[in-house]
């Protein structure tokens, strides 16, 4: 007769339905991880998207996000009596006007010269300077000199006003005429009416689209 056994039943534990053994939670950790680094990179690369259009705000670069629209942009001004602009001209037919009599606050006033300017990107500058006892206002595009006006010492007066239609960069439509810049002189040897809102001498500058001459039949 064999005698009972004292040795005590082995008792296996019993797994709860939610335990995680740990190779789940190591891939649960490294999934967690992952996801959290996406979601970083996400932010950090909105926050350098945001530091990019500030810095293309203060460098005033040109962006023409429509091409068949003008698109300009103020450039810093290198000198004090110069400004500059960078102008994108849709496919068409342009010319530049300056004025340097009768400048009003809007529209626009008679043409003392104009010069066609192509379709395409320019680099445009407005330079005032005294020479002698002459006043010149100079524009120029892409490096080279254009159109001059000259006119007597007296007629740029004792202070200037400057309007600046472009403060950053902005795109508007090529049926319409760009305003670059509108000076007002105080005190001038100016023939007009002279008051607040009155007409001036001055300099404005501005591009305009030539409606295309229909072939006569």
């Amino acid at each position: 007769m064999s005698e009972p056994s004292n040795a005590s039943p082995v008792v296996r534990p019993v797994k709860s339905r939610w335990q995680i053994g740990l190779r789940s939670l190591f891939f649960l950790i490294l999934a967690v991880s992952a996801w959290l680094g996406v979601i970083r990179n996400r932010a950090q690369t909105r926050e350098l998207e945001l530091r990019l259009d500030n810095l293309r705000s203060l460098s005033r670069e040109l962006e023409v996000d429509d091409p068949s629209q003008i698109a300009v942009a103020k450039k810093h001004d290198e000198w004090m009596s110069e400004d500059r602009w960078d102008v994108y001209l849709p496919p068409g037919t342009y010319r530049l006007c300056v004025a340097t009599e009768l400048i009003p606050t809007a529209p626009f006033p008679p043409v003392r010269k104009s010069l066609p300017i192509a379709s395409g990107q320019h680099r445009i500058a407005v330079d005032q300077r005294i020479e002698k006892e002459t006043w010149k206002g100079v524009v120029s595009w892409d490096g080279s000199k254009r159109l001059t006006v000259e006119e007597p010492k007296e007629f740029s007066g004792d202070s200037s006003s400057t309007s600046d239609e472009i403060t950053i960069s902005e795109q508007r439509s090529a049926s319409e005429s760009l305003v670059l810049s509108r000076i007002t002189f105080s005190n001038s040897s100016s023939k007009t009416p002279v008051g607040p809102g009155a007409p001036s001498n001055g300099l404005m500058i501005w591009i305009e689209p030539v409606p295309e001459k229909k072939p006569a039949r």
